[in-house]
């Protein structure tokens, strides 16, 4: 957990990224690091090994499947509890598990297979002659001179063709490159649908437009009118600008990479071909050097494009949380509706469970034969017997200020829709001014002294948390659900920011935390007027966290953080919004809900001019 960043940042956008962490311990585990193009799939197998880690996979290109098993033996330790022959014990459970000709066993074994002589290794050599395998790596794999890394497959069958090792100068490790024969896979691709409406006769569409049953011959029903206002679109953009199937090669992209970044990896590559091939110790600095400077640009051009997205995303929470999870390295979740289903279907299926749910419900209450406790309120106003219809009018000015962008539900583009308006207008306000009715329940309660209120004929249960736009009520009004939520919620946001602080700029990691943090600590705060010091506690410590978010500050006072942020305290803040919302009420700047309890008293006291009234009459 925590390591998404990291995790994102050594993985380039055309590769993914599979891992096995330790979750009982920090640090380690294995991972594999592979294009997109290849179809990877985990099989782990159902064997517990307790010497050793290890991870399955499966890798699919073309016709051919290569399993890849990747594991790696931790040192004996007085920590760990392991002995050096645990590790010899279950590798053989390992190879006959993993026998198949198209098969890789790879990894750190930490054995010097170069020293023979050693009673260790020859064991290791005669269970590998056993199960009739072959271990390719012949050079040193680490700087103390000794074969650490081993690649491992079926003599009979071997499909390794060729092994070279390399310092890269990235750890006390080498790097270990072998070539595999199987086929290379090809690059994924997408089929795209097309329509060229540059070649639409206007003339002719809108001739058709008019002699459609949608216009000649509309249907009474809402829905059919909707079916047949979709599939007259659909038909005529057909007939007058004909789908074409293009096939497009998905190139991986990333935003951030430019043309300063390609000349310095240019510059890197060069200068690791001129020290792998002198060995020389100036040449091997100098590409310690470039490779420095690449990375470094690539930091630098990842925090302006962090800045440029979240300077666009102010305002747009979604276009935040997308941004931030495209720095984790997290992958879109794609479409969430269920695969398999039309348009109607699905709805209907929506539709079904929450009409199964409300029954399931109704089926729980307690239902008595009693006389209903509440009497019939006295209702003086002009009831609300139906919803005003929208005029053609009101419809075109709708559309004409929306956005003439297109999305794949569109039967025709917005351009068309735009350009024929005034012919389609009477279906739209048709299927506009469909008819609803809106059923709500009144929830006001001060005081009660029973386990239920009595609706009808129905017992209702009261609960112990209530939630009213966005605030956690309780029973006893202690709010300490709605500061738990508060806490979790704001806390998942700064442990997301944390992860990706290495790439914003101050400014940009105030812009994120004022979006998700602060304006939901701000949020109906004036609620919280009174709250518990404990309480208190705990949101000044989602401030504090936020506060050294900020300035990259760990143990250091928050109070001179806070002051250079500008920010008040959670409890000041409070205060603020209450006294403001008091000069508002004052000066006729709030909303009249709020300006009819508050007036100045002429006959009181400096300190006593303020008095609130709780009108008995009912306020809109």
């Amino acid at each position: 957990m925590g390591d998404e960043a990291k995790i994102a940042e050594m993985t380039p956008v055309s590769h993914s990224f599979l891992h096995s962490p330790r979750l009982d311990k920090s640090g380690g585990g294995i991972a594999i690091l592979f294009r997109k193009s290849l179809t990877i799939h985990r099989s782990d197998s159902r064997n517990s090994y307790k010497s050793f880690e290890s991870m399955n996979v499966v890798i699919t290109s073309g016709q051919a499947t290569l399993n890849l098993v990747c594991i790696y033996p931790p040192p004996p330790s007085a920590k760990n509890k392991l002995k050096n022959n645990d590790f010899l014990q279950e590798l053989p459970t390992l190879f006959a598990t993993n026998s198949k000709n198209y098969t890789v066993i790879l990894g750190d074994f930490n054995v010097h297979f170069n020293a023979h002589e050693k009673p260790e290794v020859k064991k290791y050599t005669q269970l590998l002659n056993t199960y009739s395998l072959t271990q390719h790596v012949s050079v040193a794999t680490h700087k103390s001179g000794n074969i650490l890394d081993w690649i491992i497959t079926c003599s009979n069958y071997s499909i390794i063709k060729e092994v070279e090792v390399i310092d890269c100068q990235m750890s006390d490790h080498f790097n270990v490159f072998f070539t595999i024969d199987v086929v290379k896979p090809i690059n994924k691709h997408s089929i795209l649908m097309c329509h060229n409406i540059s070649q639409i006769q206007p003339d002719s569409f809108r001739q058709d437009l008019v002699n459609s049953n949608l216009l000649t011959d509309p249907p009474p029903d809402v829905d059919d009118h909707v079916e047949l206002f979709h599939d007259t679109l659909t038909s005529l953009i057909d007939k007058h600008a004909p789908a074409v199937e293009k096939k497009v090669i998905l190139h991986p992209h990333a935003p951030w990479y430019d043309v300063s970044i390609r000349r310095s990896k240019t510059q890197r590559r060069r200068a690791e071909r001129l020290w792998r091939k002198t060995r020389l110790e100036i040449h091997r600095q100098i590409y310690q050097q470039c490779r420095n400077a690449t990375t470094s640009l690539i930091i630098s051009a990842k925090r302006k494009y962090c800045l440029h997205s979240i300077e666009n995303s102010m305002g747009k929470p979604a276009s935040l949380y997308r941004l931030i999870n495209t720095l984790l390295g997290k992958e879109g979740d794609g479409d969430r509706l269920p695969p398999g289903q039309s348009h109607k279907e699905l709805a209907d299926s929506f539709n079904s469970f929450f009409i199964s749910k409300i029954d399931t419900i109704r089926k729980g209450l307690l239902v008595k034969d009693v006389d209903r406790c509440f009497s019939e309120p006295h209702f003086t106003g002009d009831p609300l017997m139906q919803f005003a219809l929208f005029s053609p009018k009101d419809i075109e000015s709708i559309i004409r200020s929306s956005k003439p962008t297109t999305c794949d539900s569109d039967p025709i583009p917005t351009k068309l829709l735009f350009q024929y308006l005034e012919l389609r207008l009477p279906s739209i306000t048709k299927i506009v001014d469909s008819k609803a009715v809106l059923v709500g329940t009144k929830q006001q309660l001060n005081k009660v002294k029973t386990d239920f209120l009595k609706v009808v004929d129905a017992d209702i249960k009261f609960s112990d948390v209530v939630k009213d736009f966005g605030v956690y009520i309780d029973s006893s009004l202690t709010l300490d659900s709605h500061v738990n939520h508060l806490s979790r919620i704001c806390y998942f946001h700064l442990k997301s920011i944390g992860n990706i602080r290495q790439y914003l700029t101050t400014a940009a990691t105030e812009a994120l935390v004022r979006a998700l943090v602060t304006s939901r600590l701000d949020y109906c705060n004036s609620i919280l007027s009174g709250l518990s010091s404990t309480l208190l506690e705990k949101l000044q410590k989602i401030q504090n966290t936020s506060a050294r978010i900020i300035s990259k500050t760990k143990r250091s006072r928050t109070t001179p953080v806070l002051k250079d942020l500008h920010w008040l305290p959670v409890k000041a803040r409070i205060d603020f919004k209450i006294l403001c919302l008091t000069y508002k009420c004052l000066h006729g700047l709030a909303p009249s809900y709020l300006n009819c309890y508050i007036r100045m008293s002429p006959h009181a006291t400096c300190a006593q001019t303020l008095k609130i009234y709780w009108s008995s009459h009912p306020t809109n």
